[in-house]
């Protein structure tokens, strides 16, 4: 099974710069070229930029339709190979949507206050919420899924007929078991809201995460499972964090964890588990362009491999660098699904005309 990872798509086509207008356009070639393929594309979140666009069908389609290009650029044309949880920027989060350029001072102070008051909400949820028990109260949960509108138009622009993510966006961390491995899809801005304040404070309410592994260990038992989210897991809270990295520990089949809102690439592992965080699709001076892509076979997942845009020539590429600190990371974290490459150092280096020099064992002739 070979995949793609990308997120931060950040969609917003209107205001783009060239950069980004650039790497857009040509990734799909790079992708073709390449000769990259996947059967499935796993995308972790931020289709748009909120604070610029709306919650609106059209905004979903063209990011959906870029999604789709990508896709089928890999080879995938069934949408249900296409995997994806929501960011912070696929939810309204009140006082954050884009702006009405033409707002009086009157209309600002007002959607300025009613930041705080959503700010004060979620956090009053938050601060009643217990890691303990990792559960949302209905009236809580209601609210805060009843802000991820635009997530919804995206997963019907994509996937009409998907059955992972119902209407009512519960579970709150659904799954799905395929032939070679498991899915988890992680929602980890349930309790997103202040923006770049939410980093170490967010919780997401474990039970449902808890029961998907559960469920996933009685009907797929020994398979590995791929976890899908938008952000790390060190964004959350000291005791939801703890509370996390516990649930996969109890669960060995755990065995790889995605995720971006960073914007920039990291790779690391927690314990055992190995972490990719994909960059971002959206080119600024805050931001590194990169993408994943990886391949499961028997049972065992290949290092993955790391392509990036280069901003000074424009173009896309493979990132050595990054793989080299995946092969470093890998090595060290003694995954049991994870196998590394065997290299033959001699016949590499005879593929490159190096010769060896024979081992002096003494002189052959007196001089």
């Amino acid at each position: 099974m070979k995949w793609l990872h990308l997120s931060d798509l950040h969609f917003d086509p209107e205001n783009a710069g060239l950069g980004t207008t650039m790497l857009r356009k040509e990734l799909p070639a790079y992708l073709k070229d390449s000769g990259i393929k996947a059967d499935h594309l796993f995308f972790t979140g931020d289709f748009r930029n909120a604070a610029r666009q709306e919650d609106s069908d059209e905004v979903a389609k063209e990011a959906a339709e870029f999604l789709l290009r990508i896709a089928e650029s890999v080879g995938i044309t069934d949408s249900s190979r296409i995997h994806i949880v929501p960011g912070n920027h696929d939810l309204t989060r009140v006082g954050y949507e884009k702006a009405n350029p033409d707002e009086t001072d009157e209309e600002k102070q007002k959607r300025e206050k009613a930041k705080e008051e959503g700010k004060k909400q979620v956090e009053a949820i938050r601060q009643t919420y217990e890691s303990a028990d990792g559960l949302f109260d209905k009236d809580s949960l209601d609210h805060l899924l009843g802000r991820f509108g635009f997530f919804r138009r995206m997963v019907k622009a994509l996937s009409p007929e998907a059955d992972v993510w119902k209407n009512s966006l519960l579970p709150l961390h659904p799954y799905r078991c395929l032939d070679d491995f498991s899915l988890v899809y992680m929602n980890t801005a349930v309790t997103c809201q202040k923006g770049d304040e939410d980093r170490g404070n967010l919780v997401m309410g474990t039970t449902d995460l808890y029961n998907s592994l559960k469920t996933i260990t009685e009907k797929n038992s020994g398979k590995p499972v791929i976890i899908l989210a938008h952000h790390s897991p060190h964004y959350f809270s000291n005791n939801e964090l703890q509370k996390i990295e516990t649930i996969f520990q109890k669960f060995p089949d755990v065995a790889l964890y995605l995720c971006g809102d960073a914007h920039k690439p990291w790779s690391r592992a927690v314990n055992t588990l190995p972490q990719f965080t994909a960059g971002c699709l959206n080119q600024s001076k805050e931001t590194e362009v990169v993408f994943y892509t990886g391949e499961l076979c028997n049972g065992k997942f290949l290092p993955p491999k790391a392509h990036s845009w280069d901003q000074t020539h424009s173009r896309w590429g493979v990132y050595s660098h990054a793989d080299a600190h995946i092969l470093e990371m890998i090595s060290g974290a003694n995954n049991p699904f994870f196998s590394l490459p065997q290299i033959n150092i001699v016949s590499n280096l005879d593929t490159l005309g190096i010769r060896l020099a024979q081992p002096f064992i003494g002189r052959e002739k007196e001089l």
